[in-house]
């Protein structure tokens, strides 16, 4: 029997932000209260990748390749899907961007500029020459991401 793909919550900085304003906006009531920011869909890694890879003009089905019978280890996974249900009730008319959409314009937005990619250099390890002094030399094999 084939375990249930594990559903995970996703937030998009731009819907993280707007509900940072939100809350200052709404002062004392939402004072010192606890929201969970994030998509209100709840999808699996599999569908997290497929979603990139079609904004990426990529084609999901030969584009990617899933070992199942390893687990990824995830920050929302080990509390299950979040609960944004008091965010919507409390900071309303904010909602959350459609998971889809939001995909599409973070993936937008990081191949626009090589300069908005410090987080794939950082991980991939690609050279960088943020403060020559403190920026260790090394060398690796870089991989550009499709524009």
């Amino acid at each position: 029997q084939l375990a249930r793909p594990r559903r995970l919550s996703w937030a998009f900085v731009e819907d993280v932000r707007d509900a940072i304003v939100a809350c200052t906006e709404r002062g004392a009531q939402v004072h010192g209260m606890t929201m969970n920011v994030a998509h209100e869909e709840a999808v699996s890694l599999v569908e997290t990748c497929k979603m990139i890879a079609e904004a990426l003009g990529m084609d999901p089905e030969t584009a990617l390749r899933f070992d199942d019978s390893r687990d990824a280890s995830l920050p929302s996974t080990d509390f299950g899907v979040l609960d944004v249900s008091r965010a919507l009730e409390l900071l309303r008319p904010w909602r959350p961007t459609a998971m889809r959409h939001a995909v599409q314009r973070s993936v937008e937005w990081f191949v626009s500029c090589k300069e908005h990619r410090r987080y794939h250099r950082l991980v991939h390890r690609e050279p960088r020459s943020y403060d020559e002094v403190a920026t260790r030399k090394f060398s690796c094999r870089v991989r550009e991401v499709p524009s």
